[in-house]
């Protein structure tokens, strides 16, 4: 009787994972977390100037509204005074605002 023989290919035995110092492994992650706290520091530096650039914006369009006033000829200081009385309820200007609902 014959026997068939199978052509088994050799079994492939996985590659060792080379062992790597632990000092070696800690100075990896600790250059990633460098390299993603400078990112973080660097988005929150762009979000820090877009904030002082709005701030810078606020600021500009406050210098034009008062010079605009004053162009005009009217005390900007009694303008707003009187822009807050027309504004704000009697009864808020004279400390009256424990229960904040009317008790007429």
């Amino acid at each position: 009787m014959k026997t068939a023989t199978v052509a088994t290919a050799p079994v492939r035995q996985p590659e060792p994972i080379p062992v790597r110092p632990k000092v070696q492994v800690a100075l990896e992650y600790m250059h990633l977390a460098y390299e993603n706290m400078s990112r973080a520091a660097a988005t929150f530096s762009a979000a820090a100037l877009e904030c002082e650039n709005a701030a810078n914006d606020i600021l500009h369009h406050h210098d034009t509204m008062v010079k605009g006033i004053e162009a005009t000829g009217v005390d900007v200081a009694q303008m707003i005074e009187h822009q807050f009385r027309d504004y704000i309820p009697e009864k808020h200007r004279n400390g009256d605002n424990n229960t904040g609902q009317d008790n007429g």
